[in-house]
């Protein structure tokens, strides 16, 4: 398959009628999409849009799919901006990523006027498969992305300042090709896109694998997981494969009955992100023991799938063999331990950090391997294994947030003078932890802070807990005491 553009992915199912895509209130087939694709695309073309870069908001939707192919097919850079933004971080992701238009769907026509007028950017409105100018920029970028950049995913590294991984055209269709070597779906595979579209994670592992055999996706949009709702909705939809991160993976068990008929088309689920408990696991296979569960191991840099669990695979640390064509190794700085840093070489790899250099340089090892902050090694029979991670990173619901990042959010106020932020754990499931320590004569309390802190990080950001103490701990060169 041509890999020189992710769109033609897509093209090669122009004289297809079967259903491609849907949501609650649109179905569109293939060849529909294609023309929904055309029509907006002719409005863009008017415009001038083309190879730049291009923010794209809105929740999951037939209409943010169709704008996403129509940008990639005009040649332009997709910068997806989480639906669940505050517009803080809306604004400093817009900013940075040099973009010169914004195309926005739904609900989200608001936001994108106060963003495109604080921000001087052009905005393209996108409703019922027709695209309305309603602002024009006043500056203009060109491509300032790597050369065969097609997306532009954020991610929160190990330090508080956003990071754009640039992901070619050409690494997202080899990654999607080496995963389905594994998956092995084929058009008569049905799935329910149920994470927000514009983390990686969904877009590069359900959407594109869905398209690349022309198999149909449907679009869920409310953030709000309800697993009776969801349940409810695969008994109407009939997916045959999921995508799922372990926190929905763990709230769907406890939902599920003993062989429940609402899963009853499923063939295979696949999840990672983070850690999932064997419990969990155990109780999916005595409940629905015709689904293949398949743990996966991605990392957004790597395109994002690294290695996935055959379906046969019932070892609950394994996170399965790397895909064709992926090499993975265990890098441990002291001789005779087993456990290491994971460093991979893929087809797939990014291009970089976008304007980001440093951040670039120091991600990959002097021989050019990529090292992912995850702690772990390869067993005898190539199996991978995870058992810790060297990056300050916490994995809420499937999506990395930095430490730094939150509690620079908190000390964005006088009234806190130290912060320290971290993971815990329960019942499998990571979630996020703050300590503060209040400057002298402020007068907050632990909901002080929340709200405080709703007004600079999306929702996933917020910490669950939130402690107001005396002091925080800090190891002898006065850094933050994390372990």
């Amino acid at each position: 398959m041509d890999d020189s553009n992710l769109f033609l992915m897509l093209e090669r199912h122009r004289d297809v009628d079967r259903e491609y895509i849907s949501d609650k209130a649109e179905c569109l087939s293939y060849r529909q999409t294609l023309q929904a694709v055309e029509r907006i695309g002719h409005v863009a073309e008017v415009e001038g849009i083309g190879q730049q870069h291009v923010a794209l908001i809105a929740e999951n939707s037939v209409q943010y799919v169709c704008a996403y192919w129509m940008l990639l097919k005009r040649q332009c850079v997709v910068v997806p901006v989480s639906a669940a933004a505050s517009d803080e971080e809306a604004l400093s992701q817009i900013r940075y990523t040099d973009c010169t238009w914004i195309v926005a769907h739904g609900s989200h026509l608001e936001l994108g006027l106060r963003l495109a007028s604080a921000l001087s950017l052009g905005l393209l409105y996108i409703a019922e498969g027709r695209a309305q100018v309603m602002a024009r920029p006043t500056r203009r970028y060109g491509l300032r992305a790597a050369s065969g950049t097609a997306v532009m995913i954020y991610t929160s590294g190990s330090t508080s300042q956003p990071k754009r991984v640039m992901l070619s055209h050409s690494a997202l269709v080899q990654n999607v090709m080496m995963h389905n070597t594994v998956a092995e779906l084929s058009h008569a595979d049905r799935t329910i896109l149920c994470l927000p579209i514009e983390f990686g994670y969904a877009q590069g592992t359900q959407l594109l694998n869905a398209t690349l055999v022309g198999a149909s996706v449907h679009l869920r949009r409310d953030r709000h997981f309800d697993p009776n709702a969801f349940l409810k909705l695969c008994r109407n939809i009939e997916p045959t494969f999921l995508t799922v991160v372990p926190s929905l993976l763990r709230l769907l068990e406890m939902a599920l009955q003993p062989k429940d008929e609402r899963v009853g088309s499923l063939r295979k689920i696949f999840f990672g992100g983070s850690p999932s408990h064997p419990n969990t696991l155990r109780s999916w296979r005595t409940k629905a023991p015709h689904i293949a569960l398949m743990n996966t191991y991605g990392m957004t840099e790597c395109g994002p799938r690294i290695s996935t669990a055959r379906p046969d695979d019932t070892d609950d640390h394994s996170l399965g063999y790397p895909l064709p064509g992926v090499r993975v190794r265990s890098v441990s700085a002291e001789s005779g331990v087993q456990d290491g840093e994971i460093e991979v070489s893929t087809p797939s790899m990014m291009l970089g950090y976008y304007q980001q250099p440093g951040e670039t340089a120091a991600s990959f090892s002097r021989d050019g391997w990529f090292r992912t902050g995850d702690l772990g090694y390869v067993a005898a029979d190539g199996r991978l294994l995870l058992t810790g991670r060297v990056k300050n990173v916490v994995i809420v619901g499937g999506m990395n947030v930095s430490c730094e990042e939150i509690e620079a959010a908190a000390l964005a106020t006088q009234d806190i003078a130290e912060a320290r932020s971290c993971g815990i754990f329960d019942e499998g499931d990571e979630y996020l932890s703050l300590d503060v320590v209040l400057a002298s004569g402020a007068d907050l309390d632990v909901e002080d802070v929340r709200r405080h802190l709703r007004q600079r990080l999306s929702a996933h950001k917020v910490p669950l807990s939130i402690n107001i103490v005396k002091s925080i701990q800090k190891t002898a060169n006065g850094k933050i005491r994390r372990f």
